[in-house]
């Protein structure tokens, strides 16, 4: 293709894109695999690519990419509590630093490593971890969709949402990721009307997308809509009913103090469970 287009590649891109991930193609469809699964973003389907990436690890322990995959399972299910696991972003940050370790440019493993940064609170770490992703992978549609989330956490909603666009620009086959977080952008801006059209969006990608129904919820409460406010509310238990606001609403990895408050707010206006 390549070739077809008559394009100039620089080495090292030349590299990445030649370069066999690994040897074992039953480990690179089960790393596929766990890819498609992890996407879904919903509990049966985490565990489901979390069985996916060990059966890559199990055929190919040098193989970086499933160990990312693996990590993100983990966190994914802290963020999300889907597990009770205290220790989901530990094992998130170690398979992070293993596939690291196996390759030391693998944009998934750095993604990964600047959430978790992230979601200890150390926001500098988070910026300048995704903006190596940016740098490494300037037309990747993830890194620009993952510094967007990262910058909205980090008190910078406005340059979030110039991010976020790109992201969707980048890629018209996005998921739920990419609207949600254009609109969690958006939201964060006091731009309401904009982040409600955004968030449905999203839902109407992946209606199980947990975050999206609570941002949506706290658009609608902003804008005068209780009774739309405590619909999303509902749902978002419904598709985890194990879901407490009160613990997800204190990790929320919001820089500014006053963004913490508004979202924990907004999550107990009708009594976290």
């Amino acid at each position: 293709i390549v070739t077809a287009l008559a394009v100039t590649l620089a080495d090292d891109e030349e590299e990445r894109i030649t370069e066999m991930p690994t040897s074992d193609l039953t480990a690179y469809d089960y790393d596929q695999q766990g890819w498609w699964y992890y996407h879904q973003l919903t509990p049966e389907a985490n565990l489901q690519a979390r069985e996916m990436f060990a059966q890559a690890i199990a055929l190919d322990p040098g193989y970086a990419k499933p160990y990312a995959g693996l990590g993100n399972t983990y966190y994914e299910a802290w963020v999300q509590q889907w597990e009770d696991d205290p220790l989901g972003l530990d094992r998130g940050f170690a398979n992070a630093m293993d596939a690291l370790e196996r390759d030391e440019d693998l944009l998934a493993a750095r993604a990964l490593l600047a959430h978790v940064y992230l979601w200890r609170g150390d926001h500098d770490a988070a910026i300048e971890e995704q903006t190596k992703v940016v740098e490494l992978a300037p037309g990747d549609a993830w890194a620009y969709r993952d510094l967007a989330e990262i910058l909205v956490f980090a008190g910078r909603a406005e340059e979030a949402i110039d991010l976020a666009k790109r992201a969707i620009k980048l890629n018209p086959n996005y998921d739920a990721a990419f609207p949600f977080t254009l609109g969690f952008a958006y939201v964060l801006s006091g731009e309401y009307k904009e982040g409600i059209a955004a968030l449905a969006e999203s839902l109407e990608i992946n209606p199980a997308l947990q975050p999206a129904h609570l941002l949506l919820a706290a658009a609608y409460y902003e804008t005068g809509r209780p009774t739309e406010a405590a619909i999303q509310m509902s749902q978002a238990l419904e598709f985890n009913p194990t879901l407490s606001l009160e613990t997800f609403g204190a990790r929320l990895p919001f820089k500014d103090p006053a963004d913490m408050d508004w979202a924990t707010t907004i999550l107990t206006q009708e009594g976290a469970p």
